[in-house]
């Protein structure tokens, strides 16, 4: 797990999860940046929070793009994910693109890793 609270001027930060490498980059200039990362499982994470862009590489060295197979709006029923909407994208994120958190919410996130 891992917090993210952009200090004022501030760009991202980065995170070693376990089995990827995690790169938050912050789009408030403002400082308005914040999130809560939880890995679920080595190729689940849900990405909680507002203003902020994840990304997933392969661990250094390496540091290719880790490639998502969806990325999902939704909340939870008891322990029951619910789906709400898929999250937009414009450009494959197997491209390295980033999951990005315009509005405050959840996505769930799961990875290529294998």
């Amino acid at each position: 797990m891992c917090t993210c609270v952009q200090e004022p001027g501030e760009r991202g930060t980065g995170w070693a999860a376990p089995g990827c490498d995690v790169l938050v980059a912050y789009h408030r200039p403002e400082g308005a940046g914040r999130g809560l990362l939880i890995q679920q499982a080595p190729d689940e994470f849900l990405l909680i929070g507002v203003g902020l862009s994840v990304q997933f590489r392969r661990p250094r060295p390496s540091g290719e793009p880790v490639a998502v197979v969806s990325a999902e709006w939704g909340r939870y029923e008891g322990e029951r994910w619910i789906a709400l909407h898929p999250v937009r994208r414009e450009r494959d994120e197997s491209l390295g693109m980033p999951v990005r958190l315009v509005e405050p919410g959840v996505v769930r996130v799961i990875l290529d890793i294998v």
